[in-house]
């Protein structure tokens, strides 16, 4: 008898979909850094580590999405890190506050590519 192997609940959830919801949660690191004023007084050792939060999850979540869909590569990073793409668009007015932050999302953008390739290659090696 073949023992049953439990599915994981975001097992048959698209790539793009996945990279939304990446996205979406990405927008509580926002909550935690601003409240709703957009005015909170931060020290730069707390944007500093809530900014470099923000850059593992994104390269984490790119790694394991293009692990799992290694044809997801390009378009990955770009969805995850739509908050970013669209803050740097419209200049939105709490990111020029401190330039810590634009280097280390800047940061956080590279590493979530480098994150996708690695996990794109890691997971044509093991498919």
């Amino acid at each position: 008898m073949v023992p049953r192997i439990k599915k994981s609940r975001l097992e048959g959830i698209p790539a793009w979909a996945l990279s939304l919801m990446v996205a979406f949660a990405s927008w509580l690191f926002l909550i935690l850094l601003f409240d709703e004023t957009g005015v909170r007084n931060l020290s730069s050792l707390y944007l500093l580590s809530i900014s470099l939060l923000l850059v593992v999850f994104f390269a984490v979540a790119c790694f394991f999405i293009c692990k799992t869909y290694p044809g997801s590569v390009w378009y990955t990073p770009l969805i995850c890190n739509t908050f970013i793409i669209t803050s740097f668009i419209f200049d939105m007015p709490f990111w020029t506050r401190s330039q810590l932050v634009w280097i280390m999302l800047g940061i956080g953008f590279l590493l979530s590519f480098v994150g996708a390739i690695a996990g794109a290659s890691k997971g044509k090696i093991h498919a």
